[in-house]
């Protein structure tokens, strides 16, 4: 999906009914549906270590977060800016 993880996971959670996670060593989204992690691929794995719910990753890491934002999320250099309009 080259950078495309993180729609992907909120598609997934949307049609699931799932949430989205990260893990922040492999910069990688996924959607968890009661046990499992599912990405592009299907079911990666069963086990959430290493990955941290997406709504929680901000108080985690605020700067990283921003980061995230602005090159996985928006895909922008302009962020700054589209934050500071909302």
């Amino acid at each position: 999906m080259n950078g495309y993880c993180y729609h992907f996971a909120v598609m997934l959670s949307d049609m699931l009914g799932g949430e989205v996670w990260y893990n922040p060593i492999d910069n990688h989204f996924v959607c968890k549906v009661g046990d499992d992690l599912y990405d592009a691929k299907g079911i990666i794995q069963t086990n959430t270590s290493g990955y941290i719910r997406w709504s929680d990753y901000k108080e985690e890491d605020s700067l990283h977060f921003a980061r995230i934002m602005r090159d996985c999320v928006y895909k922008c250099k302009d962020f700054q800016k589209i934050a500071e309009e909302k």
